[in-house]
């Protein structure tokens, strides 16, 4: 995430989705092309610095109260992998090895468990709609699924 932020820095930005339409026939047989074209920097994406989370609940807490983070987690192996429904409090480990946006945090209704709301890239079809929401105050170094291990978030221009 770090590494993808200080490219935008070095670049003054990242062109608009509508730059990079979909196309059917862009890839090949084990290759990728990438599209020949240039374009203009899309408004407010210039990043000016990155900000590290401290690896505490209330630093992240902090944080989502006033923009998504990314943050890196255990989400290729484990329970995140399965993840379905609800608040995930099973055991899950601190060998970060997958990126999630934490876009919110809340408590569940029903079971009074306090989450973390990550949007996550596997698709609409993976947990709530895209979503996961992973137990917050997990009593475990780096918190739940090593939530709290490598946050952080760029500051625009």
């Amino acid at each position: 995430m770090n590494d993808a932020f200080e490219w935008i820095a070095r670049h003054g930005g990242i062109c608009s989705d509508s730059a990079y339409p979909y196309a059917t026939n862009a890839s090949k047989q084990g290759s990728c092309e990438q599209p020949a074209h240039q374009c203009a920097n899309a408004p407010q994406t210039k990043v000016v610095r990155t900000v590290k989370v401290p690896a505490t609940e209330n630093a992240l807490e902090a944080a989502v109260a006033q923009t998504p983070v990314a943050a890196a987690i255990q989400g290729l192996k484990g329970p995140f992998q399965f993840y379905s429904s609800g608040v995930l409090t099973q055991d899950c480990g601190t060998d970060i090895d997958h990126a999630v946006l934490v876009v919110g945090y809340g408590m569940d209704p029903i079971s009074g468990t306090p989450f973390w709301k990550v949007k996550n890239d596997f698709g609409v079809d993976f947990g709530e709609d895209g979503f996961a929401r992973i137990e917050k105050g997990k009593k475990q170094d780096g918190g739940q699924c090593g939530i709290l291990l490598s946050a952080s978030y760029p500051v625009l221009a």
